[in-house]
């Protein structure tokens, strides 16, 4: 394998990796908008 074509598929794997952690973020902030969205919505508790 040449030197280039290693540093394209590390790319690639770099920005799939990247990309992974994105959705992950991303999700992860929905989650919490939604648990967030549920407390102020739920009555209080006595």
């Amino acid at each position: 394998m040449t030197i280039t074509r290693a540093a394209v598929l590390m790319a690639v794997a770099h920005a799939a990796a990247l990309v992974t952690v994105a959705r992950t973020a991303e999700a992860a902030a929905a989650r919490t908008a939604e648990a967030a969205a549920v407390a102020r919505t739920a009555p209080a508790a006595p």
